[in-house]
């Protein structure tokens, strides 16, 4: 797991969905059940699975919520809710930062890590859009190494796998033989 570390900013209310999707303990079954599905759709986006699920299960908590949706602003949306406790004001108000942020055109770039072992949401900040890993030092870095022993291996190098142990191993390998 990559080391801790506040993450970079992400616009508008992004960071608290960031920050929700993140957290290790997020109470009642249902905001669970929520966090995956946002997290389905944050894979998605980072190109790691297909969203059609995760819309589905999307658009059905919009509909236990009885979630209706309104016009703050001439430049801002949101959905009213119904009443019905915290677990439902939570999801309520995390459903309208997401449904605030696709209508922005911010949403996709809030993606999960490509690093299986990490699995963190980040935004995206590149000009194209095409980030993968949380943290290019750490998540980034680790990938690319591990590419390289991959390929390094495959194609017959002298990675640390391929490098004798011994003498003895070298001179077999090389067909050579002790004349003593």
């Amino acid at each position: 797991m990559p080391t801790a570390r506040r993450p970079a900013h992400a616009p508008n209310d992004l960071d608290v969905l960031r920050d929700f999707v993140n957290a290790s303990d997020p109470g009642a079954e249902r905001v669970a059940a929520f966090r995956r599905t946002v997290r389905g759709l944050l894979a998605a986006n980072a190109e790691l699975g297909e969203p059609g699920r995760w819309l589905a299960d999307f658009n059905a908590t919009l509909d236990w919520l009885g979630a209706a949706p309104r016009l703050h602003s001439a430049r801002r949306t949101g959905i009213a809710v119904v009443p019905g406790g915290e677990a439902r004001a939570t999801i309520g108000r995390l459903a309208a930062i997401v449904l605030d942020a696709v209508n922005a055109g911010t949403f996709p770039r809030l993606k999960l890590c490509a690093n299986p072992e990490c699995g963190r949401a980040f935004y995206d900040h590149g000009r194209n859009a095409a980030g993968r890993w949380c943290d290019m030092a750490v998540c980034g870095n680790r990938a690319k190494v591990a590419g390289y022993r991959s390929r390094r291996r495959t194609a017959g190098g002298d990675g640390p796998a391929d490098r004798p142990h011994s003498i003895d191993e070298a001179m077999t390998r090389m067909a050579i033989r002790d004349p003593r």
